[in-house]
């Protein structure tokens, strides 16, 4: 780690990933893998020595993931530095986007990635003294603040005497017998290493030098215990001058505590040099579970109910799964995160409801078959209600409909169906006319599932018109179809058209030589049923027209496009694309009605996510043309981007309003600074500094407790009450200074001459908590 002084960060980044891996039948062999950077460059190549893959979609996740993030990868829990924390963060990410077999594969890249943010916690949870600020040449008996955190030197030197010191920089700390330097602030979580440099001007003058460092507990106040390693006192050999030597001191205490650096000289005169102390405090389990699941699983908390697609489940599940094996307090801590997963993972369930029953309708569309239309009824009916459900009963019906015509018809029709060429007779006629009839009443749909039994029809018609004199049949026909044969162009209507349709339909059974005998008559029902088809796309264009509907468009597009070229179609062409701009235009200026209403940049909140679905919803539905008219898409998606940055942010303060620790402030913070400046910024501001007031009241308050546990307040006269009452006050807010509280002694009691007991309430706007503090007073 470079050097850095940083300010005390309480963010902590979270250490345990639980993956699920499955068992995807993968066989694969990792023979090698080699990270080698290029001289001079910041970039790096990973080279795969040989891997065996029965998926190829996983070998590419896991050589991409590989070379995407190679420089990553190549750092080292020496080499990492807390300004690689993005870089580690992003693939950690991308590692929880992985399907499970890539995930399975890289699980030595997951350890590596885990170990190097690990570091970077520590670090960033760690206290840096360099001591290169704070200049003492003539010495310090009292207090000094170093980043925030109030330090006790007792007879030190902050100096740079080359007659007396050795630093690293311009300057260290130097301690000589019955001088010690110590915190009066907690480490509250407790400590688990100080790394240090130190060195002695002298030290092979013959005199020994060492040091030792000493904690108080918070639970023992007043007792300093030296560390110990191998049951015995932890004394620290000073051995070098300049450079200073580098030491690494495992103190693995987990509960508050002050600590003491104090030398050990076998002679008054000489000094040891202590320099670039950094302290590790000690990191809650719970509190690394629960950044390294968020930042794990990221990218599956971004998505929402309006999101999630069935593509998202392995994401979900696992997600989910790793949850369950997280310790109590980290499941209490990531409440709103498994309330999402748990909404998402019921979303996606739905969804494959939806996609199954809506294969199974499309099965019994295709099929009609009333045992495949069962299988889909079944899965339709446990379907929730709503507007799909009813779409695809409403299909399921329309299936049961032809089903039951077809079985109606062939029930009704069976003695002639049962016929055949050979067997028919023409006294048979019609009773096969009546079937004809009644074939041609029927729709499409039935008549498809009909073909054979039309085709069998036909048949026997012919072989019974073979069998009638030509002049039978021609005096039939025309008799038959007298009422069609009557019209003309100018008389016939679009209700005309099931008769000449039937009267074409009989003329293409009829013999050759009654054809022959019929050429005009042909003829005219040609021309009658090119008349009927150009009055039903006129009458189509004209309700079109009429409703500037798009699906009346759509109906009538189907009738214009199927006449054939000429005056009549394109004249009808024409006035159909003059309604479809209509609608083009209409449809984009309701769209953009729907976007200009949402509100501006900064001032988006959480209840206007149904108006930005419905907004998208309507842009998504639009045609390509008509998104092409669509002129404030842009503040759309803007807009889609500020709810997404203000729930996170929202879920954030409430995380941190639940679970008021510095950790879940300052994640909230960051998320809360990123929002577009405007009143839902400014709310969510306001709970979080509500939160730091509780957090800056609760850190006086430990501050204040064990201050006064191990320390006395001199004054004048031990006398006066109020003296003693205004010099414990002023020490009292002197130790929270930049902190911001307001101390106020409600009461006292005066247990002794040198002892007092004073209720105070500590308050920060709408903050505050009422305590008692022993104070004992000295003659100063």
């Amino acid at each position: 780690m470079g050097k850095c002084n940083m300010s005390k960060k309480f963010i902590i980044k979270t250490l345990l990933l639980i993956l699920i891996v499955s068992n995807f039948g993968i066989s694969f062999a990792y023979w090698a893998s080699n990270i080698a950077s290029g001289q001079g460059g910041s970039s790096s190549m990973i080279e795969i020595g040989q891997w065996e893959f029965n998926d190829p979609e996983v070998a590419l996740e896991v050589t991409t993931f590989i070379n995407d993030y190679a420089t990553v990868l190549a750092l080292t829990e020496q080499t990492v530095q807390f300004t690689d924390k993005t870089a580690v963060e992003e693939a950690l990410a991308a590692y929880g986007l992985l399907s499970d077999g890539a995930k399975d594969l890289l699980l030595a890249e997951k350890d590596l990635l885990l170990s190097l943010l690990a570091e970077i916690i520590a670090f960033e949870n760690s206290e840096f003294l360099d001591f290169e600020g704070y200049v003492y040449d003539t010495g310090l008996t009292g207090t000094v603040d170093m980043n925030g955190r109030t330090w006790y030197g007792n007879a030190v030197y902050i100096s740079n005497d080359p007659a007396y010191d050795v630093w690293n920089d311009t300057r260290s700390l130097a301690l000589k017998t019955g001088a010690y330097f110590e915190s009066r602030d907690l480490f509250i979580n407790g400590i688990d290493q100080i790394t240090l440099y130190h060195g002695a001007l002298n030290y092979n003058n013959g005199a020994t030098f060492a040091f030792k460092i000493e904690y108080e507990l918070q639970t023992n106040p007043g007792v300093w215990l030296t560390l110990q390693e191998g049951g015995s006192d932890l004394i620290i050999d000073v051995i070098s001058g300049t450079p200073l030597s580098y030491s690494e001191v495992n103190v693995n205490i987990t509960e508050a505590l002050n600590i003491r650096f104090t030398p050990v000289i076998s002679n008054t005169a000489d000094y040891i040099n202590l320099d670039d102390i950094r302290i590790y405090e000690h990191v809650v389990s719970s509190a690394l579970e629960v950044e390294s699941y968020r930042t794990i699983y990221a990218g599956v908390l971004l998505l929402t109910t309006q999101t999630v697609e069935i593509s998202d489940l392995g994401a979900v599940t696992s997600a989910l799964a790793a949850y369950d094996l997280l310790s109590i307090e980290a499941q209490a801590a990531l409440g709103v995160e498994k309330a999402l997963l748990d909404s998402l993972f019921i979303e996606i369930e739905l969804q494959e409801d939806f996609q199954a029953a809506t294969a199974l309708v499309v099965i019994a569309e295709s099929s009609n078959l009333q045992t495949d239309l069962d299988q889909a009824q079944v899965l339709v009916s446990a379907l929730p209600d709503g507007i799909e459900k009813t779409a695809l009963q409403q299909r399921l019906d329309a299936v049961q409909n032809i089903i039951d015509s077809v079985e109606s018809f062939l029930l009704s029709y069976q003695n002639v169906l049962s016929l055949t060429v050979i067997t028919v007779e023409v006294t048979d006629k019609q009773d096969v006319l009546d079937a004809l009839d009644a074939y041609y009443l029927l729709g499409a749909n039935v008549k498809a599932e009909l073909t054979a039994e039309k085709a069998l029809l036909d048949s026997l018609l012919l072989e019974i018109n073979s069998q009638t004199p030509t002049e039978a049949l021609v005096l039939e026909f025309r008799t038959d179809h007298a009422t069609a044969l009557a019209l003309t162009v100018l008389t016939v209507q679009a209700s005309d058209r099931f008769i000449v349709e039937q009267a074409l339909a009989a003329y293409e059974l009829l013999t050759v030589e009654a054809k022959a005998e019929l050429t005009a008559e042909k003829a005219l029902l040609d021309s009658l049923f090119s008349k009927i088809v150009v009055q039903e796309a006129t009458a189509a264009v004209e309700s079109a027209e009429a409703s500037y509907l798009q699906e009346d468009v759509n109906s009538a597009q189907l009738l214009v496009s199927a006449l054939p070229n000429g005056t009549d179609k394109t004249l009808l062409q024409e006035r159909l694309d003059a309604v479809q701009d209509i609608i083009n235009t209409q449809a984009a200026v309701y769209v953009e009605g729907l976007i200009a209403a949402l509100p501006s940049t900064g001032e988006i909140v959480l209840a206007d996510e149904a108006n930005i679905v419905l907004a998208r919803t309507a842009y998504d539905a639009l045609t390509t043309v008509q998104k092409a008219l669509v002129s404030n898409e842009a503040l759309l998606s803007s807009a889609e981007n500020e709810l997404i940055d203000l729930e996170a942010a929202t879920n954030a303060v409430v995380i941190a309003e639940t679970n008021k620790t510095q950790i879940n402030h300052d994640a909230a913070q960051v998320l809360v600074i990123a929002l577009m400046d405007g009143t839902p910024k400014t709310a969510l501001q306001v709970r979080l500094n509500a939160v730091q007031d509780f957090l800056d009241v609760e850190q006086a308050e430990a501050i204040i407790i064990s201050y006064f546990t191990s320390n006395t307040v001199g004054v004048s006269t031990l006398n006066n009450n109020t003296v003693k009452q205004t010099a414990f006050l002023a020490k009292a807010n002197e130790i929270v200074s930049g902190l911001g509280v307001t101390i106020t002694v409600n009461s006292f009691i005066r247990v002794s001459r040198t002892n007092s007991t004073y209720t105070i309430t500590i308050a920060k706007n709408g903050a505050s908590v009422t305590i008692n503090v022993d104070v004992i007073f000295i003659r100063a």
